[in-house]
């Protein structure tokens, strides 16, 4: 629908329209990112919440510097997806280490 309404609306970003088609990718990581802050926040694991951001910053920047100056608006939009899907790389990598942790505990438990 965004395609075809957005010329007939602003036409000046006709052009500009695939950028925005690659960056709206971000959508998941970036959600399945935020549900995981807000679990760990809950579970005071605030480091793991600055490890998330300096990844996804540190990302950004690098994609912005490389992608930029070879591809342009479409190397920034490409920074901007790589960078929201590191962060929830390691989302994942650390619930996963905090739900090993929890089992590994539960058995340990059992086996008293």
């Amino acid at each position: 629908l965004i395609p075809i309404v957005t010329p007939v609306i602003l036409p000046k970003f006709s052009e500009n329209l695939q950028p925005f088609q690659i960056m709206a990718v971000t959508v998941v990581p970036t959600t399945i990112s935020m549900l995981h802050i807000t679990r760990f926040l809950g579970q005071e694991k605030g480091n793991f919440v600055q490890a998330m951001t300096l990844t996804q910053i540190s990302t950004l920047i690098i994609g912005f510097i490389i992608l930029g100056n070879n591809y342009g608006l479409f190397g920034l939009a490409i920074s901007f997806v790589l960078s929201s899907t590191s962060s929830c790389i390691l989302s994942l990598f650390l619930n996963r280490r905090i739900e090993g942790k929890v089992t590994n505990n539960n058995r340990n438990d059992s086996d008293i």
